[in-house]
């Protein structure tokens, strides 16, 4: 372990549940924030200070939604919410938060942020209500389905974020939602 990875873990670490690898902290954040800051540039090259102030919300809400989709799917992370049941219920609900952004700085048609805020929500929420249950993967992917199909044929992203709808999707639904792992006292022989 060098001492890059004991910072990145120190400054990163509580974030992924109890005990994110070095290697997992690099599978997470570089690619988020590479692809986020390719996805924010232009936005934020505008040369004004409202197009820099937007390109930094953008690389915001890109890092955290991809990073958290990819973190979401870690044992670490799965295991830390699996003891936190309160906690776990909160974390669909705060994602209110990244639409309500979404909705005052960007040009926003009314039905995306309501469709977005509403239905990823309930969804989590829902999947969380059957948290553990042999269904609960197979309902991710219906509702991840739908949400997908309802984003590409009825709604309007705001023109600099047409990622914004299906990343967080992906993060409530197929990265937060599920669980990933089995505890491990019930794992059978062959796992």
């Amino acid at each position: 372990m060098t001492a890059g990875d004991v910072s990145l873990r120190r400054l990163l670490g509580p974030l992924h549940g109890e005990r994110p690898s070095s290697t997992q902290l690099y599978l997470i954040h570089v690619p988020a924030l590479g692809i986020g800051l390719a996805i924010a540039g232009p936005t934020a090259l505008g040369g004004n200070a409202a197009g820099i102030a937007r390109g930094l919300l953008i690389l915001l809400l890109f890092w955290h939604l991809a990073a958290g989709f990819i973190a979401h799917t870690t044992r670490s992370l799965n295991e830390y919410y699996r003891r936190r049941p309160r906690l776990r219920a909160a974390v669909g609900p705060i994602h209110l938060l990244h639409v309500t952004l979404v909705a005052l700085v960007f040009e926003t048609d009314g039905m995306y942020v309501f469709f977005t805020a509403a239905f990823s929500v309930a969804a989590a929420m829902i999947l969380n209500a059957i948290y553990g249950d042999d269904n609960q993967k197979p309902a991710a992917a219906v509702v991840l389905g739908v949400g997908f199909a309802a984003h590409a044929f009825l709604l309007s992203p705001p023109p600099e974020l047409p990622w914004f709808g299906y990343l967080l999707l992906l993060k409530l639904l197929a990265g937060y939602a599920p669980d990933h792992y089995p505890p491990r006292d019930d794992r059978m022989w062959w796992t």
